[in-house]
This record gives structure tokens, C-alpha cells and sequence, in this order.
């Protein structure tokens, strides 16, 4: 059996920014705009393993509610981050990863190397059309 990693990592707290962007209030959204706010909080797309492991952890620990394809903040997130300066995207990343104690990024992250329990209903195929959804919301005009 995998070992399941409990520890926070920098994808974590850029993902739990990411819902932040969009739930401030609770509201759910979706997987699609979760990457697309991740995307302009730090210039990539979160791989498949990223969004698995942080959905796991992230929602065991009750920071979102995740239920297939949509995500939404909890009360203890919408308190914490009621406080969360208005600072760059970047700079609040780093005041994220604090709160959550994760661990920060270094040039050995390997996102493949994160793991998730098969609990999480994440597939690469629901993760490819997200990100092709978020991708083509632009050119939709």
C-alpha cells in the first residue's frame, strides 16, 4: 500500500489559494476556474497529482468541501482568510504556505511524486477537461 503524505506542501497552499479567489463566501466552484486561478496565481497549470493530493488533504482537514468537480470554502477557511492581506499573488502564497505550516518549494518538487488515497474522485480525463475548459474560455468571444 502507498504511503499517503499528511504534511503540506507549496501546491496545497496554492491551491487552497486558488479556491479563495473564488469561494470567499462559500460558493462552489469549479474545477476549471480552480485551475485558471491557480494558473494566474503562479503561471502553470496544477498537474493531476497536485490537484488529487490538495483535494485530500485539504478537504480531510476541513479547510474546502469538495464533491465531484466543484469545490467550496469552509467556514474555517472564509475566517482565516478574511485576513489575508491584499498583496501580490505571490506574497500571499507565501503568507499561505505559513499558515499551513507547508512545505516550501525547492527545485527537487516533483508533483508526480505526491500521492492521493483512490477516495478522491479525480481522473486525469476529468483534470484534461477542466484544464481544455479554462484554457478555452478565452477564445469563446
Amino acid at each position: 500500500m502507498e504511503e499517503i503524505s499528511t504534511d503540506y506542501t507549496w501546491a496545497d497552499a496554492w491551491f487552497l489559494l486558488a479556491v479563495s479567489y473564488l469561494s470567499s463566501k462559500g460558493e462552489s466552484v469549479q474545477l476549471s476556474d480552480v485551475i485558471g486561478a491557480a494558473d494566474y496565481i503562479n503561471h502553470e497549470i496544477l498537474s493531476v497529482a497536485e490537484i488529487k493530493s490538495a483535494t485530500f488533504k485539504l478537504s480531510r482537514d476541513g479547510w474546502i468541501t469538495y464533491r465531484t468537480g466543484t469545490y467550496s470554502a469552509t467556514e474555517r477557511m472564509i475566517e482565516m482568510f478574511a485576513g489575508l492581506p491584499a498583496k501580490s499573488p505571490m506574497a500571499q502564497l507565501e503568507i499561505v504556505e505559513s499558515w499551513l505550516d507547508a512545505e516550501g518549494y525547492d527545485d527537487g518538487y516533483d508533483p508526480d511524486l505526491l500521492t492521493a488515497p483512490d477516495v478522491v474522485a479525480i481522473t486525469e480525463e476529468m483534470v484534461d477537461l477542466a484544464t481544455s475548459q479554462y484554457k478555452n474560455q478565452g477564445r469563446r468571444n
